[in-house]
């Protein structure tokens, strides 16, 4: 999820695989997309992975990792810049109210 002892490493995020992925995937990408807090959240299926790994991530770090700028040195505090750190803070405080709001 995230570094404790390093909370600017990456934002946090959750990184998973579904057993039987259809109807369950829908329900939670519902879910995800009508929950209401600091951060914007967003979940897809990571495609650096051959085992269809599932990623919960905040919007604009998801849209970060999209530009051409991500794609050739992998660092997200460049591409998120004076915002990053507040991300990662938010993202933080974000979790356990989307865990409920999931629940």
């Amino acid at each position: 999820m995230y570094n404790p002892n390093g909370i600017y490493e990456k934002p946090a995020g959750f990184y998973f695989r579904f057993y039987n992925v259809d109807r369950l995937y829908e329900q939670l990408k519902h879910c995800i997309q009508h929950f209401k807090g600091n951060l914007e959240w967003t979940i897809y299926v990571s495609p650096l992975t051959k085992n269809q790994n599932y990623v919960i991530e905040p919007a604009n770090v998801h849209h970060a990792k999209q530009t051409e700028v991500y794609q050739v040195n992998l660092e997200l505090e460049e591409v998120l810049q004076d915002s990053y750190r507040e991300i990662c803070e938010q993202a933080i405080q974000g979790v356990p109210l989307l865990c409920n709001h999931i629940d």
